[in-house]
């Protein structure tokens, strides 16, 4: 796989594909899921409010995920041109 061209040609396999989540973060989720029902069954009237926390929540995650990704895309070009340069020495 030549992941520049693909890149080049936008043939790159969503994120889903690329970092599949593990069984821990499977096993996680489904605790909050798990909470948050709870939660819900003893505070109906809380829903609404809660929900939109949890969608913040969300928001600020995804935010944070992308946050990391372009760190680790600077680190691994910056990886790259080091090791480039040692060629040219």
């Amino acid at each position: 796989m030549n992941i520049i061209k693909d890149m080049y040609y936008g043939n790159v396999p969503s994120f889903i594909e690329l970092n599949p989540h593990s069984g821990e973060y499977d096993e996680k989720m489904g605790e909050i899921l798990m909470l948050q029902d709870e939660i819900i069954k003893k505070f109906p009237d809380i829903r609404g409010l809660l929900e939109k926390y949890f969608n913040a929540y969300r928001g600020a995650s995804h935010e944070f995920e992308f946050l990391q990704f372009q760190m680790g895309v600077r680190v691994g070009a910056q990886l790259i041109l080091e090791m480039m340069k040692e060629l040219e020495e």
